[in-house]
């Protein structure tokens, strides 16, 4: 098991070492047009077995303590904290290797939306709720405007 851990070690850091050398992606993502970099990386990492024997010895450790502990029961809150702690490593990982950055087209989308809402938020103002009498008084003079709006468009369609 030590010997599988240390050449575990050794192949990733070789791995990394060859990619930083070569100029190599870290990662296989859709972040880049370099089609040119995209196949070195492929033919030079990715299908080489030396850069998969860290995954391959983690598979064999995974198995051999699913065999050797499989009576074992966890609690439902370490099962929880287990799974959070998995998410939050997941998204921070997905965060650093995704390299797709947004096209010019959406920034200028979502700059503009951004701007409309923003304009909209600060044109309104949270208010509190106002008094029944308030809002009474305020449909009242809004029925009386807009009956003297509707003479006074009455009366000037007359003299047209």
């Amino acid at each position: 098991m030590g010997l599988g851990v240390l050449l575990s070690i050794l192949t990733c850091v070789v791995t990394g070492y060859l990619t930083y050398r070569w100029d190599l992606l870290y990662s296989l993502t859709i972040g880049t047009s370099d089609i040119g970099r995209i196949l070195d990386t492929t033919e030079y990492i990715y299908f080489k077995p030396y850069s998969h024997v860290a995954t391959y010895v983690a598979g064999m450790l995974c198995g051999y303590l699913t065999r050797r502990y499989k009576n074992v029961q966890i609690s439902k809150t370490l099962e929880f904290i287990g799974i959070t702690v998995l998410s939050m490593v997941f998204a921070c990982l997905l965060n650093i290797i995704c390299e797709s950055p947004i096209d010019q087209l959406d920034r200028l989308a979502f700059r503009h939306i951004d701007k409309q809402l923003m304009a909209e938020l600060n044109s309104t103002s949270l208010k509190k709720p106002t008094h029944p009498e308030v809002l009474e008084n305020n449909r009242e003079n809004h029925l009386e405007n807009n009956h003297e709006n509707h003479h006074e468009n009455h009366h000037e369609k007359s003299h047209l």
